[in-house]
This record gives C-alpha cells, structure tokens and sequence, in this order.
C-alpha cells in the first residue's frame, strides 16, 4: 500500500465564489493533466486543508491584483470531496466567512493560478483546528 500524500501544488481555474451567512465557499477546476487522482484523492477527498491561493500573474488575458502579485492568499479550508470528468476534476473549497477578508475571494472567481494544499486533517472531525475554523465559540457549525 502507498503512502498517502498530504500535500498538493496544482495549477487550477478558481470557479464562482458564494457567500453564505458563516461560510463562503470557492470552486476549483484541475486540469487532468496537471495531477493524478490518487494525489487528489489523498488530499482533497473530506479534509480540512491549510491552502495558499495564487493568480497567475504569467498569463497575459489576466491582469495582475495589486498585492497579490508573489505571495499567496493563505487561509484554512475545508472540502468535501471531488468529481471526475473527461478532462477536469472539480472540487470546491470552503472558508470560515470571519477568516476571510470581505471581498478577497472575489478577486480570484474565474481566473487561473495556483492552489497549494496541506492536508492536516478530516473535515468530519472535530478537531480543535476545525471547530475554531467554523466558530469562534468552539462548537461546530454543521452548516459548514
């Protein structure tokens, strides 16, 4: 049996952003070509995730956001799982509303970049990373 990764860097197109009362929730396009299933099995399949989110300040039909130009946006997510399609696997990534800065996400909706991920544990547990990333007060937030 292999070792199960706990890390992904992947080119991605970042998808719709939805604001939600608690929780805002960004999708995520792969490329099939650009990683294989068993690294976003490993990864992205029920996890809560330390993520850094970068544009693609290369790619010339993209302007560059000022202050986003070499350091990523990095934030704790979690994700549910994923789906397969000929040539994309889709995701979506979901964020404490209080972590993130208004209108930040926004800025990445339907552009290309990167998405470096770090599995640190199961969104289903409750581990003291996850409840302080779905409420301030310590219980869990099952809408997240």
């Amino acid at each position: 049996m292999s070792k199960k990764r706990t890390e992904l860097n992947v080119g991605v197109r970042f998808g719709d952003v939805k604001t939600g009362l608690t929780t805002i929730r960004m999708g995520l396009i792969v490329d099939r070509a650009d990683s294989k299933l068993q690294s976003i099995d490993d990864v992205l399949c029920d996890a809560q995730l330390e993520v850094g989110l970068m544009l693609d300040a290369d790619d010339p039909d993209q302007e560059v956001i000022e202050g986003m130009e070499d350091q990523p946006l990095k934030l704790i997510a979690t994700t549910g799982g994923y789906s397969v399609t000929g040539g994309h696997f889709t995701s979506g990534l979901t964020f404490k509303r209080s972590s993130v800065e208004d209108g930040k996400l926004d800025k990445f909706a339907r552009r290309k970049g990167t998405l470096t991920a770090k599995r640190t544990g199961d969104a289903s547990e409750d581990t003291p990373e996850q409840l302080t990333l779905n409420n301030e007060g310590g219980e869990k937030d099952e809408a997240a």
